[in-house]
């Protein structure tokens, strides 16, 4: 059998196990691929993907076929589509769903493999397919990848679908004519058309009960595929000064709790358990009762994150009557000095209670989520991540599974102009952690800091990166230093600090958070303090917070 027939048949039988998925005649529709750079395991548990297959597919002059990254790096054909098994140049709109700054790697290896007239944007007629891009990461920065896309989606895209669509149909076949339509569109960054000059406010949902965020695909072959996910908010409450989310997603938006249910209704004819999603679950304002309505649906429940200050007991109630055996917290830092310094906002007391509570019902696994090479960290922060650890492994006699990620500075949050970490400073810290966790009941795991470091560039990176990732051949740390060299380039000009007078690549793109504000926040966070009485992002009380959404400068 060829490579192409097994690639066909493959497909066939993810399909074949799948429910939810749309496949219509091609006759009169506009095709649009859904590209999801990643597995198809990763690319399935996103909700937001998922949203966006089912918006366009509910309409009628529209096909819309998924696409997942095959994971080859030689130069064979790019992957086909799941629903037809079509070939991506078929296609008259590729849309990118891209989430991770690592996905870019996977996402122009896809298109250096698709058979355009160009990979360059400037380049391509109107007979190539227009390139789209959406998702967290290119709605924080799009530059690295501005000279291969048309467009970018900046912000949360329900409400602009709709007119996406009508203008892709109504200008097809004049790519000039269509891009500058495309830049009249609020939200829509088309950069042949806006430059550096516009600026280009993302888009945000008012209301999100009008467009419930739930699983419309199930399958086992996904990640999470034995439940169905359910979104209870939008944005975090909390802006702690490291996170992406916390800035790029406010204001903070609760659904309220018939059409979270409803969402939960429509899906149990499939699956019997149930994922909330949303920053901290335990910040719902519904949650004792949604928590008593799934009880009386005899349904499982899964959570994906939960904030160690405000856990409901009745949430670990539930869980641990599910049959869930770990819970998770994320105090990312071990000294209340530095959680302080980063805004986090949560107590050595607060962890060791949600740790007490989760060994009293008998969960048999305690997940931890730190950071190291945070802003301001000192080697006695890192021992006291140490200390914090043993004082909870103290009140949870079970398995402790540490988690560290290496910090990486995102745009549009506080911490946009500090320098990333060095990778030796990293590593030595995180061997002292290992060394110092030690023991049968504690398991240490990181991400590696010189993937993180990559991270970094792409975050905080401009176009120049672009040649960059399209002469990347292989997906490794070698040959990505290499290819910046050929490009005459270093890493070292995207992981030093910035001034706060300093143009930024990613200036243009506004997300409703002054300048002011986050450099207000970020001479706090230097200070090692949080504002007296501060109860998270979004309060008016001493004025700071109600500046977030003036999009002023």
């Amino acid at each position: 059998m060829s490579g192409m027939w097994k690639e066909i048949e493959a497909r066939r039988r993810l399909l074949q196990r799948e429910i939810g998925a749309v496949v219509k005649d091609w006759g009169g529709k506009l095709p649009v691929a859904l590209v999801y750079a990643n597995t198809y395991a990763v690319g399935m548990a996103s909700l937001g993907f998922q949203t966006i297959y089912h918006l366009l597919n509910l309409r009628d002059d529209v096909v819309c076929e998924r696409v997942f990254d095959d994971e080859r790096w030689d130069d064979s054909p790019s992957p086909l589509s799941m629903e037809s098994q079509r070939r991506l140049d078929e296609f008259a709109v590729l849309a990118f769903s891209l989430s991770f700054e690592l996905d870019y790697l996977r996402a122009v290896n896809l298109l250096r493999r698709c058979p355009m007239t160009s990979i360059w944007a400037q380049e391509r007629g109107d007979g190539d397919p227009i390139l789209i891009a959406g998702g967290p990461a290119v709605s924080a920065n799009p530059m690295p990848l501005t000279p291969i896309f048309d467009a970018f989606v900046i912000g949360e895209a329900e409400e602009v679908i709709g007119p996406l669509v009508d203008v892709l149909n109504a200008e097809k076949g004049d790519r000039d004519r269509l891009l500058a339509r495309l830049g009249r569109l609020e939200g829509v960054y088309v950069p042949q058309v806006h430059g550096r000059e516009a600026r280009v406010r993302r888009l945000w949902l008012k209301d999100v009960d009008r467009f419930p965020t739930r699983s419309v695909m199930w399958t086992p072959a996904a990640e999470f595929g034995f439940m169905h996910l359910v979104e209870l908010a939008r944005g975090c409450r909390w802006g702690c000064h490291f996170c992406l989310a916390g800035y790029t997603s406010r204001p903070w938006r609760q659904r309220s709790l018939p059409v979270v249910l409803q969402a939960v209704d429509e899906g149990l004819q499939y699956r019997r358990r149930v994922g909330l999603i949303s920053a901290a679950v335990s910040d719902y304002a519904h949650i004792d009762a949604l928590m008593d309505e799934l009880m009386a649906r005899k349904v499982e429940v899964s959570v994906s994150s939960l904030r160690a200050d405000t856990l409901s007991p009745k949430v670990l109630d539930v869980l641990a009557r599910s049959h869930t055996r770990t819970v998770t917290l994320a105090p990312e830092a071990g000294s209340q000095r530095l959680r302080d310094a980063i805004g986090k906002g949560i107590s050595a007391e607060d962890i060791l209670r949600a740790a007490a509570m989760a060994a009293e019902r008998r969960f048999t696994q305690l997940k931890m989520y730190f950071m190291l090479g945070l802003p301001g960290e000192e080697e006695e922060d890192v021992d006291a991540l140490i200390a914090l650890v043993q004082r909870t492994a103290g009140q949870f006699p079970h398995q402790i599974v540490v988690n560290i990620t290496p910090f990486v500075p995102k745009p549009h949050t506080p911490f946009q102009w500090v320098p990333a970490p060095a990778v030796d400073v990293v590593t030595k810290r995180l061997e002292r952690v290992r060394q110092g966790l030690r023991g049968k009941r504690v398991q240490v795991r990181a991400e590696s800091p010189e993937w993180s470091q990559v991270q970094a560039v792409l975050a905080r990176g401009d176009e120049r990166l672009a040649p960059a990732l399209v002469g990347l051949r292989r997906p490794t740390l070698a040959a990505w230093r290499q290819v910046l060299r050929e490009h005459g380039m270093e890493p070292a000009e995207w992981l030093g600090g910035w001034g706060y007078e300093d143009a930024l690549p990613w200036d243009h793109i506004e997300h409703g958070v002054s300048r002011r504000f986050l450099r207000r926040m970020a001479e706090w966070a230097k200070e090692g303090k949080v504002p007296a009485g501060c109860p998270g992002a979004g309060c008016t009380a001493c004025g700071v917070c109600a500046e977030t959404m003036s999009g002023g400068s």
